[in-house]
């Protein structure tokens, strides 16, 4: 099934603007699937420091848009603020996952053409660069579907919460992960009440990736009442696939007979787990039924000075380029995604397309897609740093006693020694959960199918493209 195949989805709608502030990625398959369906869209892109991914688009390019505030750069005023409002909580950590906060920078958002002449805006991934406080008055008239990637639209300043449930029915205030202020301000407090303000009243949809962050959603005191969708992110099927291993480890210049873990992320914040990894493989030293396997990981800011001893380790840096990071997640054994909490991230999404089992663990995220035994296996969670009360748990941060690694160990373990047939056998059981959930023509059904309803059209069915765990009804 191609996207023109989904053109009967289309009829009818109205123009749509794209507010996101970066494309490329999951926002770029998202918006080309519409596109492909014939849906009227347009891309306004709130951050100039990453619109420049769509320059020489000849798809992207001609109906991307930069905003900027009085002609200037969103990004270069909201680094200015955010450094100024900052300084103020001398006691916050670079190991807290942190929300780019609502700047209320404006940007002439109201008053852009594309904007003003579309029926529904789609957010997804502007966190920081968009004015909460000030959506009930922007999106006056409008219908709005909120992709969510991160916590932050539901907390009043952190990405992912870390365990603390303030967000949840008293709101944010004295937020663990900023700490006290030099002035007795309280920056969450505030940015948690701005968006109960920007959000009443609003005619708006939520759409998280996890069923975790889903159910997080309907348990949250700002967003509980709006209707909440999950649509899995989805990955190009073409370019992730299982690629030949020993072809994939010449082009990297990993060994070819060697077991191969991989690691990989965006960006090495604590939240992600590396950290654990290291920890696991420390404890599995020695007990290795044969030569123990090597480390592969890729991403950016890799803290390469605590790596494990007695293990090889490979840093594969930033790729950037899908056809080496599809070549990464082919030519290794077991792909290992240790995050705490997360928002079913692209990694474990591209790693079962490839046809590579995944070890993550059995909740916040991941075990939607990683079932325990069939496609890889889930490890017990070790628990999060915070209480629901905002109480630290774990010091120092993220950070857990090896007793809580053990189960994580035994299941990097048992995958890197499955017996030869029980691992082919894994291995298409990756594919064919990649081919079942990660479809780009499905995504891109599933949001056409929630712009109709949010827009009020009248119901199209197109024969066998749903499954029924990820209905596109709202709740």
């Amino acid at each position: 099934m191609f996207f023109d195949d989904l053109r009967p989805l289309s009829a009818g709608l109205p123009k749509i603007v794209v507010l996101t502030d970066i494309v490329r990625g999951s926002m770029e398959r998202i918006c080309r699937g519409i596109i492909g369906a014939g849906a009227d869209l347009k891309i306004i892109c709130l951050n100039k420091a990453v619109y420049h991914y769509a320059e020489h688009d000849l798809i992207l390019e001609p109906i991307t848009s930069e905003l900027t505030d009085s002609g200037k750069s969103l990004h270069k005023k909201y680094l200015a603020l955010a450094k100024f409002k900052l300084h103020k909580y001398p006691s916050r950590q670079a190991w807290t996952e942190s929300s780019m906060f609502d700047v209320k920078l404006g940007g002439g958002l109201a008053a852009h053409s594309w904007f003003a002449d579309a029926d529904l805006a789609f957010i997804g991934g502007a966190p920081g660069l968009f004015n909460y406080a000030a959506m009930r008055d922007t999106f006056n008239n409008k219908a709005a579907v909120y992709r969510l990637t991160v916590e932050s639209a539901y907390t009043g300043y952190c990405l992912y919460s870390g365990g603390c449930e303030k967000w949840k029915d008293a709101g944010c205030k004295k937020c663990p992960q900023l700490g006290p202020s030099i002035d007795g301000s309280d920056l969450a407090a505030e940015i948690f009440s701005g968006k109960q303000v920007g959000y009443s009243g609003l005619n708006m949809a939520i759409v998280t990736p996890s069923k975790w962050m889903g159910q997080n959603v309907r348990d949250s005191l700002l967003l509980k009442d709006f209707p909440q969708v999950t649509i899995p992110t989805s990955v190009n099927l073409e370019v992730y696939t299982p690629w030949p291993r020993e072809l994939c480890r010449q082009n990297l210049g990993l060994p070819r007979e060697r077991k191969v873990i991989l690691f990989g992320a965006g960006t090495f914040r604590r939240n992600k787990g590396f950290q654990l990894l290291l920890e696991s493989l420390e404890l599995l030293r020695g007990h290795w039924n044969n030569e123990a396997p090597m480390l592969a990981f890729f991403g950016q800011e890799a803290p390469v000075d605590c790596l494990p001893p007695g293990y090889d380790c490979v840093d594969l840096g930033y790729l950037d380029d899908t056809g080496k990071l599809a070549a990464a997640y082919a030519a290794a054994d077991v792909f290992v995604s240790p995050s705490f909490q997360d928002n079913l991230p692209n990694t474990v999404n591209e790693a079962l397309s490839c046809g590579t089992p995944v070890v993550c663990f059995d909740r916040f995220s991941s075990e939607d897609v990683v079932l325990d035994g069939v496609n890889g296996y889930l490890p017990a969670h070790p628990g999060l740093p915070f209480a629901p009360d905002g109480s630290l748990l774990q010091d120092p941060i993220y950070s857990v006693t090896p007793d809580k690694l053990e189960d994580l160990a035994m299941k990097i373990k048992q995958t890197v020694e499955l017996p030869h047939d029980e691992y082919t056998a894994m291995r298409i059981r990756c594919r064919a959960k990649a081919i079942e959930d990660f479809s780009p023509v499905l995504q891109a059904a599933r949001y056409l199918h929630l712009f109709r309803r949010m827009l009020g059209l009248s119901e199209v069915k197109i024969s066998g493209l749903f499954d029924t765990k990820y209905d596109t009804s709202p709740d």
